[in-house]
């Protein structure tokens, strides 16, 4: 939840509807509570936004011939669903990008 002494405000911007996602429910749930929480604590103000959206990606699908050869059979669409949680917040520090997907320490 948001502080009530910081004007700040949530949005969640979802469309309906989503394509079903294999993934671990805990962990997706705990670095999006991450994502939002250390939004809301490095802004002072403004807005937090949290859009889900989905892509598509095309990919062929491989054949081997007979002489070993691959060849495309046919497009298969891929989707991928995209989590942005964007934020008025001071940023992230230069020197601390290489490390944000490391384990804490």
């Amino acid at each position: 939840s948001v502080p009530a002494n910081k004007p700040i405000r949530l949005f969640l911007d979802i469309p309906r509807p989503l394509p079903y996602v294999t993934a671990d429910e805990q962990r997706i749930e705990q670095v999006l509570y991450n994502l939002v929480d250390n939004a809301i604590k490095y802004s002072e103000q403004g807005d937090v936004v949290v859009t889900l959206s989905v892509a598509h990606q095309a990919t062929p699908q491989r054949r081997c011939s007979l002489v070993g050869r691959e060849r495309d059979q046919q497009q298969q669409q891929h989707q991928y669903t995209i989590v942005e949680v964007s934020d008025m917040g001071t940023g992230i520090k230069e020197d601390d990008i290489p490390r944000i997907f490391l384990d804490f320490e």
